[in-house]
């Protein structure tokens, strides 16, 4: 539900953004091609990677999935964003909570860096990709990068 009025919120306020540039035909033609564009980016899904407990690295199959989500997305002039999410490290005894967070995040983060230059080497613009690493998560499997086109 939150999702579905997101994005009708998002495609409403995008169709409103060049409502004044609807003088000519011209304009009104480059309108409905946004419009179509916009129905063609809420059909892409998020992509979602899963890791083992502090791997950094990606695997060549997942690097392949990258390679196919980003061609769709190159296409349009968007920005894309990587969620990546660490769980804290449970093995060492020594750590305090704080300590253990800092190397979640900064593991979730070196995992963020990898895909984004995964990314850039396909084309998208350095500015165009943003990353945000946390060491909480609200799932099952707490070592996730999420890889889409919507800030959630």
């Amino acid at each position: 539900m939150f999702f579905s009025l997101t994005t009708a919120l998002w495609i409403s306020l995008f169709s409103f953004q060049n409502a004044d540039l609807m003088s000519s035909n011209e304009n009104r033609n480059s309108y409905k091609n946004d419009f179509l564009e916009v129905e063609l980016l809420t059909k892409i899904k998020p992509l979602e990677l899963q890791y083992s407990k502090n791997q950094i690295d990606i695997t060549s199959p997942n690097r392949e999935i990258i390679h196919n989500w980003t061609k769709q997305v190159i296409k349009y002039n968007i920005p894309i964003y990587i969620h990546s999410f660490a769980s804290l490290p449970s093995a060492i005894m020594n750590l305090s909570e704080d300590i253990a967070r800092h190397d979640a995040v900064h593991v979730a983060f070196n995992r963020g860096v990898i895909i984004k230059n995964i990314i850039l080497q396909q084309g998208i613009k350095d500015d165009h990709v943003i990353i945000t690493a946390s060491a909480q998560c609200h799932s099952i499997n707490c070592n996730t990068v999420i890889i889409t086109t919507r800030r959630e």
